[in-house]
């Protein structure tokens, strides 16, 4: 018995030593850091902190105001089977009016670790202009890689991309019970010529409630396909199509198959989409229907011709992104039968770390063709089982989110994968 507080003793002595060594272990780190070259990098793919990993001359912040030098990395439009990428250099305080721009060209065969490489070596290369000319310069050296280049590995998926998903909830008491099923699946395949995606979804929802001697039974289904073919006509040009599946007890679609072909005008070059875009669509197509129940204009079955057309402006500035939206359509045997969607968003920075952001819109309904005969039951309001007749819906969403802690972190750990922070899933690889 009397071993115990000795282990105790020795247990503390044990933690006491290990903290100090991770205190050390930080302050050495961040020595480590104070001598280097204070970098800010605009840039949201995922790759960037591996790209981040290679300059290890580099500090990284995350606030503008803190750097030497800020980078801003974009992919830009090229020939099928090559992969462009424009990266702009751009001194700050000391380093101000030093500008610079490298935009290297990879094969499109390049696997995703070898295109990291080589576009840290390219952001390491552009960088060394800028150190050369602070007290690190005295610690540069430069050197010549004599090696031949290694042959192109493959891409064994051909740059496809694959996501499936599947989720079940189910809930009660003694007096309900409710549940629902869902699945999903998405392939997509982007390159700077071709954007193809395409996604399947099911979902099935019951309700089961007993109130005094009555019983309350819905149940809502539902099926979609969604495809998108896109081909790119140099920076401003696009012309694609669309083609989708919709099966819906909600909207009393039986089934609906809908071709629509659409040529899309960005005002700006592709090649600057991270900075700014001011995009037209235009869309036309028809509608094949069947449905559930006779609609209120008398119909179980019709085809159904039909135009769109939407503008985009989206800025991107170091205060915050503004994004908005307007689109119009109307079918075309009933030009009254249109709907107006508009939608804005804004990501506004007010200090250091705090970000505003507000999103909403609406739109102005008079195209409800589906819309069933006779009267839904209260039920089905209550539970929403069915679209009701309506000239308008709107949404608002609005909020803050703050980032704080350290501003040099750079460290790639992908131990236990992705954690969604809005708590819906979790990722773990």
């Amino acid at each position: 018995m009397k071993k115990a507080p000795t282990f105790a003793l020795l247990m503390c002595l044990v933690l006491a030593l290990s903290a100090g060594l991770r205190a050390d272990d930080a302050v050495t780190a961040t020595l480590a850091e104070a001598g280097k070259l204070p970098v800010f990098f605009d840039y949201a793919g995922p790759e960037k902190k591996a790209l981040q990993e290679q300059v290890s001359f580099a500090r990284f912040v995350t606030d503008r105001e803190e750097a030497q030098v800020e980078i801003r990395l974009e992919p830009v439009a090229g020939p099928e089977g090559e992969q462009r990428f424009r990266l702009t250099f751009s001194g700050r305080k000391d380093l101000a009016g030093l500008t610079d721009t490298i935009e290297p060209r990879f094969s499109g065969q390049l696997t995703e670790a070898e295109r990291i490489d080589q576009l840290g070596r390219t952001l390491k290369q552009g960088l060394v202009n800028y150190a050369a000319k602070t007290d690190l310069a005295p610690r540069i050296d430069i050197s010549l890689d004599e090696q031949t280049d290694a042959a192109q590995v493959k891409d064994k998926w051909n740059f496809w991309v694959f996501s499936l998903s599947a989720d079940a909830y189910f809930d009660g008491e003694k007096s309900y019970r409710k549940g629902s099923l869902s699945a999903n699946l998405s392939a997509n395949r982007i390159t700077p010529q071709f954007k193809t995606r395409m996604s399947v979804s099911l979902s099935r929802s019951q309700d089961y409630y007993e109130y005094q001697d009555e019983i309350i039974e819905t149940r809502q289904d539902s099926a979609s396909f969604s495809g998108l073919w896109v081909k790119s006509f140099g920076e401003h040009w696009s012309v694609g199509g669309y083609a989708d599946f919709l099966s819906s007890t909600y909207y009393n679609i039986l089934r609906e198959f809908d071709i629509s072909p659409a040529v899309e005008y960005n005002v700006f070059p592709y090649s600057r989409s991270t900075e700014k875009q001011f995009r037209f669509l235009y869309k036309i197509g028809i509608q094949v229907r069947r449905y559930h129940e006779e609609t209120i204009f008398g119909k179980t079955a019709e085809n159904l011709w039909r135009e769109s057309l939407a503008a985009t402006l989206e800025l991107k500035r170091k205060w915050g992104t503004v994004r908005t939206s307007i689109e119009g359509a109307h079918y075309f045997h009933d030009f009254s039968k249109n709907q107006v969607n508009l939608s804005a968003s804004i990501d506004l920075r007010l200090v250091k770390g705090l970000t505003l952001y507000l999103f909403g819109g609406g739109t102005m309904i008079h195209d409800q063709m589906g819309l069933p005969a006779g009267d839904a039951t209260l039920e089905e309001v209550l539970l929403q089982r069915k679209q009701l007749k309506t000239d308008y819906d709107y949404f608002l969403i609005t909020g803050v989110s703050f980032t704080f802690g350290s501003v040099n972190s750079k460290v790639v750990n992908p131990r236990f994968g992705a954690t969604n922070t809005g708590g819906a899933r979790i990722s773990m690889n």
